[in-house]
């Protein structure tokens, strides 16, 4: 049994360098990822959904500038996949915050995973706040709590990974040779584990020291993590891992 996982760049924002870690200055663009994971036989699921196409040239909440060009949004992504977003059937949340969750209408279908204390902290939220939006849709919702099996055969472990929220969670896949771990903002950046780089506002900032310290000791253990906003991973995969070495491709638009 052979799974894949597409890395997807589902766009980008700039904003102070101090906003992700308290070490760091200046100005810094991260990437917005989703990932498409691909089971042989139990169909396709997605982890975290990237921006909004409404989000192009906006600065949220002050700080947070947004680009999505045409052709780079969840949706668009998986259809140069010749993957429908109408017959994805699982959506797995990282956390519930606009960069992550907010392009879950992409996927109407799709089963809805969700760690229960991170749904119960978003629903709430202020009626208008991106992650209430998204849990209000109408997608079934599967409530996951310290570890779940997302495909009901061992191969893909959603564990709690809390600090950064209430109800943070990642995603640990099985292959050859250990394991890959979609990490979300419990680690944003490929030099966040060694040392530590803290986050300057977790939720919990005792709670996202352990996580932390959790997930650099599966690093040291031969888990390859995954960071929720740094491409610099690409450049590192293992032989072994789960994860293809390219992105997907770009769905040009209409006419374009």
């Amino acid at each position: 049994m052979t799974i894949r996982i597409h890395p997807l760049h589902c766009g980008d924002i700039t904003a102070p360098a101090e906003v992700f870690q308290v070490d760091l200055s200046g100005p810094r663009t991260v990437p917005v990822m989703a990932f498409l994971i691909e089971h042989p036989t139990r169909g396709h699921a997605v982890f975290d959904t990237g921006l909004r196409p409404d989000m192009d040239g906006r600065t949220l909440f002050g700080d947070y500038a947004c680009s999505l060009p045409a052709g780079h949004d969840l949706a668009s992504r998986l259809q140069a996949m010749d993957v429908d977003p109408a017959k994805v059937g699982r959506l797995v949340a990282s956390h519930s915050h606009f960069d992550h969750l907010a392009a879950a209408d992409l996927l109407p279908n799709a089963d809805l995973y969700i760690q229960a204390a991170e749904c119960a902290q978003a629903l709430e939220d202020h009626p208008k706040s991106w992650g209430r939006r998204a849990l209000e849709l109408g997608h079934r919702r599967v409530l996951t709590g310290a570890s779940h099996d997302l495909f009901g055969d061992g191969s893909c472990e959603l564990f709690a990974t809390p600090g950064h929220t209430c109800g943070h969670q990642s995603l640990r896949v099985k292959r050859a040779g250990g394991h890959d771990v979609l990490a979300g903002d419990a680690c944003y950046f490929c030099e966040t584990l060694e040392p530590l780089g803290v986050q300057p506002h977790p939720q919990d900032r005792e709670v996202y020291l352990a996580t932390l310290t959790r997930l650099r000791g599966m690093a040291r253990d031969g888990d390859f993590i995954v960071p929720g906003h740094d491409l610099g991973f690409m450049a590192s995969i293992p032989a072994q891992s789960a994860l293809t070495p390219t992105f997907s491709p770009v769905s040009r638009p209409p006419n374009g």
